[in-house]
């Protein structure tokens, strides 16, 4: 495939929202696919992996021949640590662990501004497979590395820096596969032999966009996502032989794209993501592409499944990287606390557990003893510049959600620097349950008002992201289910209203004041449907006379189950300007919710 055309290809797929404080592009550039545009516009670099010898002949046979005999996957129902990476002010990206429940989040790698991205665990659990690159490489290259899951220095497993992306331990853990080239070979699937350090391209991925590399339990086949390069573009999962025989398209489906593979070891089905380039639902399905079963399409942006290794459960990251779980069966969404990024499960060994087991939110204390700096909330790190607002998130209990900042080592970050998350206390008892981040603010975010905008009982979140002679504000939900609380922004359900600005699949972007001629309100109304959001925006016409009228536009929202918003009115109104406020202004409360945060 040409590199044009590649090219083509991941800039189409790099859409994003836009993003003034630099921290979505920060945490977004770890996702291994939306790299592949700025690898090729390097074009190929002068660096060799590995050197062809009698030994890499010899490793060829070992890993592709039809008839090696392989060990399959010994399920363990032991889940331990979900590990990812994430971007720290002031450093690269950082290796990082956490329980699934969100306690004792840990970091894995040394300070410093080296990159540790795409983890995946071995099966024994005990290592940590990264690509690791360094400030004196080249912008594209990187090089691959193992890490011990109870913490430590890199060891590389290839020697020069070059183009490898996407990672992925064989079954009995003697292989690497993944996504890459080499000085004297092209673009494609490889798989790397850890005894041999050979790594061979999977014959045919060269002549495919290729990426996600997932192992069968047997060992024999992998899947991964491609792109054959024909028009219009279509994204589908693959598998094949790993002498590149047998490859099979095993979603096809022509009006459709499939993304991001992960094969169960113990349930022997392929996780994946549907809709490109957003992800719109997470569906598992059978080895040869039967059984497609929709788990859950709540979230936004779904990304990276990843497995737990009792088959129970997958972790997948959504929106702007917030890593969550789901039951493999389907249901609700729990958000894991502090963990933002492309998600990997690990397992605990039987023999001797290395993983710490998840333990009892400790009771927060004024000063936090693992930091000089910031406050705890329960996180798992400490924060600072923390504002609030109280809320009844879970019926009957005085609740709070926090905006805060990640702290620093030594040092709070400035406002408007550092990386801001949103936490919400469900329980009461001080501590975040849930969290989401990183946030996008134009200079800072700030908890802003907690409205119970469906009139259910239990209340939403306004997050003030734009500082202005204006408030802008974004609206967040609360949901608990049986895997406790998930929290996420609402976004506009189709059709919307694009002439009012109101994309479908786009968080709605709401406003608050103005001046003498210009302005924007909300309120809450009760209708026979229930109880709906009135966003209005007017001007004055002509301004500052004595005959102006107020040209308005009512739009009302009513707010779903599924954590979006359904346009449910549009309508557009005049009324004379009067002394006085116009009927639509906001009063001093929204839905029972004073305006404005407090400092925490």
């Amino acid at each position: 495939m040409a590199l044009d055309e590649r090219l083509k290809h991941e800039l189409e797929r790099a859409g994003r929202p836009a993003d003034p404080s630099g921290v979505y592009e920060d945490l977004i550039r770890r996702r291994e696919r939306r790299r592949i545009v700025r690898k090729v516009e390097s074009g190929v670099l002068a660096l060799a992996v590995v050197a062809v010898s009698v030994a890499g002949v010899y490793g060829l046979s070992r890993v592709f021949g039809e008839d090696a005999e392989r060990d399959a996957a010994t399920p363990s129902v032991s889940n331990g640590e979900i590990v990812f990476s994430i971007p720290l002010e002031g450093e690269g990206e950082a290796l990082m662990a956490v329980s699934p429940d969100g306690t004792g989040l840990r970091r894995l790698t040394p300070e410093g501004r080296a990159d540790y991205r795409s983890p995946d665990v071995s099966p024994d659990g005990r290592t940590v497979v990264v690509v690791h690159s360094i400030p004196s490489f080249s912008d594209q290259a990187g090089v691959l590395a193992t890490v011990p899951i109870e913490g430590g220095s890199p060891t590389w497993l290839t020697d020069e820096p070059a183009i490898v992306q996407d990672p992925a331990w064989s079954p009995d853990g003697t292989n690497i596969a993944f996504n890459g080239d080499v000085a004297d070979g092209p673009f494609g699937l490889r798989v790397l032999d850890l005894d041999t350090d050979v790594a061979q391209l999977i014959r045919g991925t060269e002549n495919m966009v290729t990426g996600d590399p997932t192992w069968s339990r047997d060992g024999r086949r992998i899947a991964f996502e491609a792109w054959d390069g024909t028009q219009p573009e279509q994204w589908d999962i693959y598998s094949v032989r790993l002498d590149g025989s047998d490859l099979t398209n095993l979603t096809n489906t022509p009006n459709e794209s499939e993304t991001w593979p992960a094969w169960s070891w113990t349930t022997d089905r392929i996780a994946f993501v549907r809709g490109v380039p957003r992800g719109f639902g997470v569906y598992t399905m059978a080895p040869d592409g039967s059984d497609q079963t929709l788990i859950s399409d709540a979230l936004p942006n779904l990304a990276s499944p990843a497995w737990s290794p009792d088959g129970a459960a997958i972790a997948l990251s959504a929106d702007t990287g917030q890593v969550y779980t789901i039951p493999a069966g389907g249901g609700e969404p729990t958000a894991v606390a502090g963990a933002l990024g492309e998600p990997a499960w690990a397992t605990v060994p039987d023999d001797a557990p290395v993983v710490p087991t998840p333990t009892p939110r400790p009771t927060p204390t004024p000063t936090m003893s693992a930091s000089p700096v910031g406050k705890d909330i329960g996180l798992g790190f400490p924060v600072c510049n923390v504002t609030s607002v109280r809320g009844d998130f879970a019926p009957g209990v005085d609740g709070k959600a926090y905006v805060a900042t990640k702290a620093g080592d030594t040092e709070c970050p400035d406002l408007g620097d550092g990386m801001q998350v949103l936490a919400v206390d469900v329980m009461g008892d001080g501590l975040a349950d849930t969290s989401y981040g990183p946030l996008e603010c134009e200079q800072w975010c700030t908890a802003y008002a907690t409205p119970d905008v469906d009139g259910d009982g239990t209340d939403e979140l306004l997050v003030q992201n734009v500082e202005f002679s204006i408030v802008g504000l974004k609206l967040f939900e609360v949901q608990l289910g049986d895997g406790g609380a998930a929290l996420g922004p609402v976004t506009v359900a189709p059709p919307g209203s694009p002439r009012e600005g109101f994309e479908p699949g786009a968080e709605p972007q709401l406003w608050l004041g103005g001046d003498a001629f210009d302005l924007d309100t909300l309120r809450c109304e009760d209708s026979p449907e229930g109880r709906v959001l009135v966003y209005t925006t007017a001007t004055q016409d002509p301004p500052d006379s004595s005959d102006s009228v107020w040209r308005a536009t009512a739009t009302t929202f009513s707010l779903n189950a599924d954590f979006t918003v359904s346009i449910v009115d549009v309508r557009e109104f005049t009324e004379p300007v009067v002394p006085g406020p116009p009927s639509f202004q906001s009063g001093e409360t929204l839905c029972g919710s004073n305006l404005g945060p407090s400092q925490a």
